[in-house]
């Protein structure tokens, strides 16, 4: 999962850069902006999902997801990420229709509970 995120990461202007202890830096190619596009995951990874959607949301025009996650977790997100002022649409659903915007504001939001906790 790890390269087709990367993969997709390219797609919309991020350039990668290795970083010590296993992580992994992105930030825009150009400088500037991220682009937008239309993309399938391969497999619903949650992880993936809320990655690209935090991406598309600074991405210039409409992105696509496709066979992405339908956790609550991504539905919260995405929440979050609204009511900071980005465009997203189809949260919980198989597909995210995301129209990015130049910049973000803050918020206050009461995020869900951690349904894994021990």
């Amino acid at each position: 999962m790890v390269m087709n995120v990367v993969f997709v990461s390219l797609a919309i202007g991020l350039g990668q850069e290795e970083a010590a202890q296993g992580k992994v830096h992105f930030r825009a190619m150009d400088g500037k902006h991220l682009v937008n596009g239309n993309f399938c995951l391969d497999y619903p990874s949650v992880g993936a999902t809320e990655t690209l959607m935090m991406a598309a949301a600074l991405a210039d025009g409409k992105t696509l997801l496709s066979n992405v996650a339908q956790e609550l977790e991504v539905v919260d997100l995405a929440d979050v990420l609204i009511s900071c002022g980005a465009s997203i649409h189809g949260a919980g659903t198989n597909t995210l229709s995301i129209v990015g915007r130049r910049k973000l504001h803050g918020t206050e939001y009461q995020i869900i509970p951690d349904r894994i906790e021990a």
